[in-house]
């Protein structure tokens, strides 16, 4: 996946890292909230987007029905 002169990264590298510089694990916590804030509102706007159709619906078909009625009574 990578080019191959990169070198991998030790896990415990990592961790020591963490340790000695406590804030770039708060940094990681604000870009998790982030992803996960942005996730929450993805789920917001899908539902209301649903909402939105369903409404819809519900406008279409009582246009519908209406037509259907008239039409109805016309040919009667």
């Amino acid at each position: 996946m990578y080019p191959h002169y990169l070198p991998e990264i030790n896990p415990s590298f990592l961790s020591e890292y963490a340790i000695k510089n406590p804030t770039s694990t708060k940094l990681q916590q604000n870009i998790t909230h982030k992803k996960t804030a942005t996730k929450s509102n993805k789920i917001y706007f899908l539902i209301l987007v649903c909402a939105w159709l369903s409404a819809l619906n519900v406008f279409m078909a009582k246009i519908t029905t209406n037509v259907c009625n008239k039409l109805e009574r016309a040919t009667n």
